[in-house]
């Protein structure tokens, strides 16, 4: 039943503020010193729009480069209480409504919240999403600057269109066009969402409701793969994407190459909104054929977004007569003098629209979402700047790659962000510290044994519990449990291990154990713990316990030994232990055994009391 409404007139409101004064800092402080939910933002005496708690949590996790007032908020012209209750049901989130009569804000109602998160979460959060954003643009720039350091490759760096500098240089009708078009959102209802004129403009045709719904329902199949810290667009082949081996297939590729011609990029480049004939690259492959330039394939390594889209470069096998075109999105985010790109930009995009301002028109919402029209006027550029330093000499060349791996932004924001959420002591600097890395489902004498036995070889031993909820008892109970079987351990300290600490995003057949029938490289995983967890809280050795059945765990413990060396961390396999029946204690044969209703008796042979006692009152299935 919803608490009684209260209602707060605009003189005793706190949480408004003038378009005018809308800053990060500004948004922050209201958030952060204020109990409130919703900033009510004013313009010349009449409501312009609200930013939510939920609308500043997204700018600062997205790449938008201003805070977006949300037009479309929920309002009622009415003093009745029945109706703002009957509004605010249908809301589960929200908890206030403003009172709106004449466009103008005359007040709010308002009901009691219930406060899952303390106002100390969320200010820590906030910090580190403010510290994210504000370092996430300069960590990309700074990326993109090494990898044209490290590339054999010429490299040609485009600074993407620029919504901003095109406004301000074709003019207030232009500005206006722009403007309408920056209010869809990035979505399919966004999309969906244009008026008939603007579809019309941006499918090419009067009859668009054909190409849009199969666009959707082909969109829809997109699906994004991570291996190795690099992401790529799964295998797919439909009327619009066709993508093989995490490149979009050009079709119109000469039969007899010797160079390449790789290009890195975010939606644009990757053609987000057109089909396989019409992007930049298919465009730019014609220009060459056309031409009669025969020895160069045009390679698509384009992503949808732009965080992830320069991760393969830095892996990509490429030679010295290839060449690199990539399209820098972050660039625009630092001031001019801070850019440390700005050097390195054979041309900006933006120039295209100032140009030729009414392209403006075939952009959805913006200047990077386009279509078929703009890629082919992007790719004539390309082709034309590039033109005179391309050849038909063939020749062999050594195509290498610089690294095996890739480590994204957001791993490095998230163990920043880990390491502050969770208090790690602080050890002495000569102390030898192990870990071991266990998922405890349920948590065994087994385990138990390998603690104990770790803990007297070390100083201090850390244990990350298997924070991914994929097992038979939740991470919540595996936790718990272990956390209760080793309290009178004086130097152990138990953790989650988090998102990237033995995860599906770093060893997915780990918890797919079942189905696997080759193992994959599992090394990614080994380097995230020993750049960030083991150089954070100088961990030397790494504990594991001896596998006679398990293969995928068997083939990650020999990985582990291969691997942790390199970073001077040894791998210790200790010995499992067994039951009076002399049967290797594991928790599988424990799972099995309360799914068979096995006797406690026997059940109590492989856990300890601490676990026994645990899963009895909790869940009353062992008596």
């Amino acid at each position: 039943m919803m608490s009684k409404c209260e209602y707060i007139s605009i003189e005793r409101m706190e949480n408004i503020i003038n378009i005018n004064d809308v800053t990060v800092d500004s948004v922050y402080s209201f958030f952060l010193n204020q109990d409130i939910d919703v900033i009510y933002v004013n313009h010349n005496n009449y409501l312009y729009g609200v930013i939510s708690f939920w609308d500043f949590e997204r700018y600062l996790m997205g790449n938008n480069e201003e805070i977006t007032i949300n037009r479309h908020y929920i309002s009622v012209n009415s003093f009745d209480e029945k109706i703002v209750e009957r509004e605010l049901c249908k809301f589960e989130k929200i908890h206030e409504i403003p009172v709106v009569l004449g466009n103008k804000l005359v007040g709010i109602f308002c009901v009691n919240k219930s406060s899952s998160n303390s106002e100390i979460n969320r200010e820590k959060k906030l910090q580190h999403l403010l510290w994210d954003k504000r370092n996430r643009a300069e960590w990309y720039v700074n990326e993109t600057k090494r990898f044209i350091k490290l590339c054999p490759a010429k490299v040609y760096l485009y600074a993407m269109p620029n919504m901003k500098y095109v406004e301000s240089a074709c003019g207030t009708n232009i500005k206006n066009i722009l403007a309408a078009k920056r209010e869809y959102p990035t979505s399919m209802k966004g999309l969906l969402s244009m008026s008939k004129q603007e579809k019309t403009d941006f499918w090419g045709t009067s009859d668009y409701k054909s190409i849009e719904t199969k666009f959707v329902d082909n969109y829809s199949d997109l699906r994004i793969c991570q291996r190795d810290g690099v992401y790529k667009i799964g295998d797919i082949d439909n009327d619009f994407f066709c993508f093989k081996n995490g490149y979009r297939v050009i079709d119109n590729v000469p039969d007899r190459t010797s160079k390449k011609i790789f290009m890195f990029g975010p939606c644009l480049i990757c053609g987000a909104y057109v089909m396989n004939n019409q992007t930049i690259s298919y465009y730019f492959q014609q220009y060459l054929n056309d031409a009669d330039i025969s020895s160069y394939e045009v390679v698509n390594c384009g992503l949808l977004g732009p965080e992830d889209c320069m991760n393969r470069a830095f892996i990509e096998e490429i030679g010295s007569d290839d060449i690199v075109v990539v399209f820098d999105f972050w660039g625009k985010y630092l001031d001019r003098q801070e850019n440390v790109l700005h050097d390195y930009y054979a041309s900006d995009l933006s120039s295209i629209f100032v140009d030729n301002p009414m392209l403006v028109n075939y952009v959805f919402n913006d200047l990077s979402h386009c279509n078929y029209l703009v890629n082919r006027v992007i790719a004539k550029k390309l082709f034309d700047d590039l033109v005179h330093s391309l050849s038909n000499n063939v020749e062999n060349q050594i195509r290498s790659r610089k690294q095996d791996f890739y480590i994204p932004w957001k791993v490095h924001s998230y163990f920043k962000k880990y390491f502050e959420q969770y208090s790690f002591p602080n050890m002495s600097q000569g102390d030898v510290n192990g870990a071991i890395v266990m998922n405890c489902n349920p948590f065994t004498r087994g385990h138990l044994y390998l603690i104990e036995q770790a803990s007297k070889l070390v100083d201090n031993l850390y244990i990350f519990v298997v924070q991914e909820d994929k097992s038979y008892f939740s991470f919540e109970d595996r936790y718990n449990m272990v956390r209760l079987g080793v309290r009178e351990i004086n130097n152990v300290y138990v953790f989650p291990s988090g998102e990237y600490i033995l995860s599906k995003d770093t060893f997915s057949q780990y918890f797919e154990k079942d189905a696997v029938k080759s193992v994959d490289n599992m090394d990614y995983d080994l380097h995230l713990f020993a750049l960030f967890v083991a150089k954070r809280l100088n961990i030397k050795v790494r504990f594991v316990g001896e596998e006679l059945s398990d293969h995928v765990t068997k083939v990650y413990n020999e990985s582990m030994k291969r691997v942790l060396i390199k970073y001077s961390i040894d791998v210790c396999e200790i010995k499992r232990i067994r039951s009076n029946q002399g049967v290797v204690i594991s928790a599988s044969i424990v799972r099995r055994m309360i799914k068979d209703g096995i006797d406690n008796s026997m059940i109590r042979q492989y856990i300890p009391d601490s676990t026994y006692e645990y899963l009895r009152k909790k869940y009353n299935n062992l008596k």
